[in-house]
C-alpha cells in the first residue's frame, strides 16, 4: 500500500509526535511507502527556511531520503 502525505502529517513528524512516529515505524515494518506532494514539500522546506530550522530541515530531508 502507498500513502500520500497531507502537510497536517507532514508537520507534526517534523515536530517528531510520538505517536506518528510509531505509525512511520510500522509503515517500514510492512515496507509501505510513503509520499508526499511537490508542494507539500517545498511549502514545508520554504517555511522551515523561512523561520532557519535546521534540525527541522534536517527531518524533512531525512524523511524524504
Amino acid at each position: 500500500m502507498t500513502y500520500l502525505l497531507d502537510p497536517n502529517i507532514l508537520t507534526p513528524l517534523i515536530k517528531q509526535d510520538s505517536r506518528l512516529l510509531v505509525r512511520l515505524d510500522d509503515v517500514n515494518y510492512r515496507r509501505e511507502k510513503l509520499f508526499i506532494s511537490c508542494i507539500t514539500y517545498f511549502e514545508s522546506k520554504g517555511g522551515l527556511l523561512a523561520i532557519n530550522s535546521q534540525k527541522k530541515l534536517a527531518i524533512l530531508d531525512d524523511l524524504c531520503k
